[in-house]
């Protein structure tokens, strides 16, 4: 770099407003520099600097690149028509499924997607990255090569692969325990800590006489929700150690007479936990001997021991501890899970499940056979029904959504028809702060807030099925 070609840049560091341009040297550049005048300093600085750029380029030949230019990626041959990519971004306005539904059925024509609209898609919803990426065309892949969506893509991908080992190793493991359990030790020694949590349910739903060699390993996982629910599960077993923890069970949760109207209660005196299933940790909520020793028993083993019924021990764990009904199953629950649209059917008729139940069928309703129609409009009318008189739970939320999602899109759905207000029985007796007037409000704006709630659910409703019927009507056209 030449000496006036410097000067200039330092020049240009400090700024013209705190130095003055250099004056050019006595060099043949610096002849042509000096004859080079602007209006602003500015002006004359930058046009100095690309003469003298051009001077300390001139006779030296050009420097070969390190990587090529990059080919022209061709243009793309079937992309997503402008119509239905509208549609695509109003539903992802609307909520993550319903886009990926969408994009599903653009993927199976063998339509792509260019790199504008794959960006407004992921600006509405940087979730739905895994499914966008494997739809772009080659010119927009090329280009977003750097993106996030990128990144996102192969974590998703990756554990996609991760579940469909584990659906092998579990299909292996039923057909035959003893390889499964051998393969399962092995895979546990090379895995992270989130990939040994799959693995330990896994264990649990397919547990073996021959896992004890792993049990005995997990136990000294240095994660200590690992070592504890691999301590756990060698009480599930049946052997001298589930034999110990039946007998201590029976000095830990003592059935006795209440003068309540059910007229038993159980109580939880001190006891001694087995060493076997390890010490808990200080100042955990979730975990204490009570803990331990109910998760180390299968729940049907504990009712046979204790000679109670399931309502008796859920009713007495609550009010315990609220997190001690983590260790236990229900075996209604269970029993009922294993039919999804029984359940529903049972659920559509009115009869009562509970949250953790119902939340539990909507993680299996992924998809919807045609056949299950009149049973999914029959949860529609129910939930409906409900909410309309009491405003919406969380779970009537996330049900209505899963409705909009699995509905024949041309299904109707009841006109917005809020009941009157009407106000509940009154109190006997009011708090020194409350009034009559004050409660009356307080039931007014409950009600407002109920119906706004259940006014805003329903028309979201509404408006899924509605896209939902655009979308296949422009399908039909193409």
């Amino acid at each position: 770099m030449s000496r006036d070609l410097r000067a200039l840049a330092a020049a240009a560091l400090r700024g013209t407003a705190r130095a003055e341009l250099p004056s050019p040297s006595s060099s043949a550049l610096g002849a042509a520099l000096a004859r080079i005048q602007a209006e602003t300093p500015e002006a004359a600085l930058l046009a100095r600097a690309a003469v003298a750029a051009l001077h300390d380029r001139a006779g030296k030949p050009l420097q070969t690149a390190e990587t090529p230019p990059p080919v022209p990626a061709p243009p793309a041959e079937r992309s997503l028509p402008p119509a239905l990519g509208r549609l695509l971004l109003r539903f992802a306005d609307l909520s993550t499924p319903l886009a990926r539904l969408a994009l599903a059925d653009a993927e199976k024509r063998g339509w792509t997607l260019g790199g504008e609209l794959a960006l407004r898609l992921y600006a509405a919803r940087a979730d739905l990255a895994p499914a966008l990426w494997p739809l772009l065309d080659e010119r927009a892949e090329v280009t977003l090569r750097e993106h996030p969506m990128r990144a996102k893509w192969e974590k998703a991908t990756a554990e996609v692969q991760w579940q469909v080992r584990l659906g092998t190793l579990e299909e292996r493991r039923r057909r035959d325990p003893e390889e499964g359990a051998a393969e399962l030790l092995e895979l546990w020694k090379e895995s992270k800590a989130d990939e040994r949590r799959d693995l330990l349910a896994l264990l649990r739903r397919t547990l073996h006489e021959a896992d004890r060699p792993l049990l005995v390993h997990a136990a000294t996982d240095r994660v200590n929700e690992l070592s504890k629910g691999a301590r756990q599960l060698q009480g599930h077993l049946p052997g001298p150690l589930q034999d110990r923890l039946r007998a201590v069970l029976r000095e830990a949760v003592v059935p006795a007479r209440s003068r309540g109207k059910s007229g038993r209660k159980l109580t939880f005196p001190p006891f001694t936990l087995p060493p076997e299933l390890g010490q808990p940790k200080a100042n955990d909520y979730h975990d204490s001997d009570l803990h331990r020793l109910l998760g180390a028993l299968p729940t049907p083993l504990i009712l046979e021991t204790l000679g109670v019924e399931w309502d008796l021990l859920e009713t007495a764990l609550h009010n315990q501890s609220g997190s001690l009904i983590d260790e236990v199953t229900n075996p209604q629950v269970a029993a009922l899970l294993t039919d999804v649209w029984t359940s529903l059917r049972c659920y559509s008729r009115g009869e009562s499940y509970s949250p953790h139940h119902l939340s539990a069928l909507l993680e299996t309703l992924d998809t919807a056979p045609a056949s299950e129609q009149p049973t999914l409009r029959d949860v529609l009318a129910r939930t409906l029904a409900e909410a309309r008189l009491s405003g919406l739970s969380w779970l009537e939320r996330e049900l209505l959504a899963a409705l909009g999602r699995l509905l024949d899109p041309d299904t109707a759905v009841p006109d917005l028809d809020p009941p009157p207000f009407e106000l509940p029985p009154r109190p006997k007796q009011f708090s020194s702060w409350q009034t009559p007037e004050r409660w009356e409000e307080e039931q007014r704006r409950t009600y407002d807030r109920q119906q706004a709630e259940y006014a805003a659910a329903w028309h979201t409703l509404t408006a899924t099925l509605r896209l939902r019927r655009e979308w296949q009507g422009a399908l039909a056209q193409l």
